[in-house]
């Protein structure tokens, strides 16, 4: 018995949601309903007569290399690149630059890291013959 209630339930659930989620579409004359705001995106293009956005690529592959379009920075490895260009805005562009040394980085958690080597905290005395180390 309880198996059926439950089946019951569900069976329910599916025809009250059939008609929520239906967009129907904007243009005089057409009656097409989507279920998902991109199928009508789509359709409302084809119903228009617009052609789609061409998308910009933002990176190039040659010689074994990905290279950004903006900065033209290199990487050897596609995710690598697919990061770099997400964070990669001329206008937005942050370096963070060591005031000890001026080295620049992109990311101010390379900057930190960096700067624990002018630390002396990090410089360890060798006990036995003196040398300093890391």
């Amino acid at each position: 018995f309880l198996y059926s209630a439950t089946m019951k339930t569900a069976a329910d659930k599916k025809d009250r949601n059939k008609d929520l989620n239906e967009i129907q579409c904007t243009n005089t004359g057409c009656t097409e309903k989507f279920k998902w705001r991109m199928q009508l995106k789509r359709h409302l293009r084809k119903c228009n007569h617009e052609r789609p956005i061409a998308k910009v690529k933002k990176y190039t592959f040659s010689d074994g290399h990905y290279v950004c379009n903006t900065c033209f920075k290199r990487t050897k490895h596609q995710p690598n690149m697919s990061r770099h260009v997400n964070n990669c805005n001329p206008k937005k562009a942050q370096i963070y630059a060591c005031d000890l040394c001026a080295q620049t980085f992109e990311y101010k958690c390379r900057l930190v890291k960096h700067m624990k080597k002018h630390t002396s905290d990090s410089e360890k005395i060798c006990p036995n013959c003196g040398k300093m180390f890391r």
